[in-house]
């Protein structure tokens, strides 16, 4: 967490000094950051809401990344 938030505002930095647009790396991470910080603020909403509910959000998860691999189209052999 900290290399990536670090990493996040050494590019933003630069871009800001140079008045260029942020990498697509950087791009990336706030992406895969902002990500994090939506399951951490659904987890706690739900631990306040129903304890159990927490327990089944690994599962659930895994399912809709299933769900969405299984509708990509099939890669050319």
């Amino acid at each position: 967490f900290t290399s990536s938030l670090t990493s996040i505002v050494m590019a933003a930095t630069r871009s800001l000094m140079r008045r260029r647009r942020l990498p697509d790396a950087a791009r990336r991470q706030i992406g895969v950051l902002l990500t994090y910080l939506a399951g951490a603020i659904l987890a706690g909403g739900l631990a306040l809401w129903n304890l159990t509910a927490v327990a089944l959000l690994p599962l659930a998860a895994v399912a809709f990344a299933l769900v969405l691999n299984s509708r990509r189209s099939p890669r050319p052999r």
